[in-house]
């Protein structure tokens, strides 16, 4: 027994030993690997900032090509250290040229800007054909220099009103009803600026044209629904609502007995009934609005934006749950308007903006920009309508 053990003993001593020198064995090639790889990523680290020097060295402005060479051959025998250091320098270079040259790019196209404008503002002074003075315009609308705009429309203006009186002295009818329109389109653009500009001389550009409008409207009730429209609009933008009000009702008047009445697309109509009812919102007669926007919307249901005139007239009037049932019913819709195509919430948020500024207001607004928000009618309104 005691001989065995012994042998045993041995035997386990043998096994131990075996266990631990391959313990090591296993730790040795561990770590070697660990080292193979710290190296290998070391190396592609390394690449990786050649690689980035590769171009800085050849772009640099600080080196002639001898020098640009003898740094590309140094390279392969630099430290990571030397590599980074050199790779900070150039790139910090790069930066500071690249300001330069932006700077210097913002300086060009800026100044090229002003030639290029001052070309159109002589142009717009010394004369220019009528064409060519709308390109003007255009270009300064768009860059948003609104008084230059105007000079170049003012011109237009000068120009048809030079027209017309030339006109006014021929036999020719259809000349001089031309001749009537072009000014007054032209006037209107006028117009339309001077009210964005607050322009203290916007009353007597409209006592202009006034009169012109009325003497077009029995060859051209189009024409004419078209100018109203857009007097009405400047009238209410600025702070004379009841007056826009009034030019619209009269021009549908207008239209309703005339004899050009079949020949008007029911939607332009449909649009003055949603102009009014827009207007009347502004000059507090809320029930007046409804009414209105819903002849509107009886001349031409495609119509959708005259619905948020709708709604707002329902509101105003403590008619909450109906203006909630509109705004649900259109969460999801999109609406062309004059500059470009808009969602029913974004479009009832502006509106809700500009009866703010206007002093307008209603407690349940709360509740409709909720419901905008999450497709859900208000706990009363939805406990009358079953709906949530």
């Amino acid at each position: 027994m005691l001989a065995f053990a012994g042998v045993s003993a041995l035997a386990g001593l043998a096994s131990w030993e075996w266990r631990v020198a391959e313990t090591h064995r296993q730790r040795a090639e561990l770590a070697k690997d660990a080292a193979q790889l710290a190296e290998k990523k070391a190396k592609q680290s390394r690449d990786v900032l050649l690689d980035l020097l590769d171009p800085l060295i050849a772009k640099t402005e600080s080196m002639d090509e001898e020098e640009k060479q003898t740094w590309r051959l140094l390279l392969p025998n630099m430290t990571d250290k030397q590599v980074t250091g050199l790779l900070e320098i150039l790139f910090t270079e790069k930066v500071k040229l690249e300001a330069v040259e932006n700077n210097y790019r913002k300086q060009i196209e800026k100044l090229n800007k002003k030639n290029f404008e001052n070309s159109y503002i002589n142009a717009i002074e010394d004369g220019t054909t009528a064409d060519e003075l709308r390109e003007i315009f255009r270009y300064f609308m768009d860059d948003g220099e609104f008084n230059l705009a105007l000079k170049a429309l003012e011109k237009i203006a000068a120009k048809a009103r030079d027209t017309l009186k030339k006109a006014k002295k021929q036999p020719e009818a259809k000349t001089l009803y031309n001749s009537k329109v072009a000014y007054l389109k032209a006037v209107g653009q006028v117009l339309r600026i001077k009210s964005k500009l607050k322009d203290n001389t916007l009353p007597v550009y409209i006592d202009q044209v006034i009169k012109i409008a009325d003497e077009i409207k029995e060859k051209d009730l189009s024409e004419y629904l078209s100018f109203q429209r857009e007097l009405a609009s400047i009238y209410n933008e600025t702070g004379k609502s009841q007056k826009a009000v009034n030019i619209i009702s009269d021009s549908l008047s207008y239209y309703e007995s005339s004899k050009q009445k079949d020949a008007i697309d029911k939607s332009v109509i449909a649009g003055r009934y949603g102009n009014l009812s827009w207007y009347q919102l502004f000059t507090k007669q809320p029930q007046d609005a409804i009414f209105s926007a819903k002849k509107g919307l009886e001349y031409d249901p495609e119509e959708k934006w005259i619905k948020g005139n709708l709604a707002h007239g329902y509101l105003f009037t403590n008619q909450a749950c109906e203006a909630e049932k509109i705004h649900l019913a259109m969460k999801n819709e999109k609406i062309d308007t004059d500059s470009r195509t808009k969602t029913w919430e974004e479009l009832t948020l502006e509106d809700f903006s500009i009866f703010t500024e206007k002093g307008i207001t209603h407690p349940d607004m709360k509740k409709i920009k909720t419901l905008l928000e999450t497709g859900q009618l208000s706990s009363e309104c939805a406990a009358t309508t079953g709906k949530r």
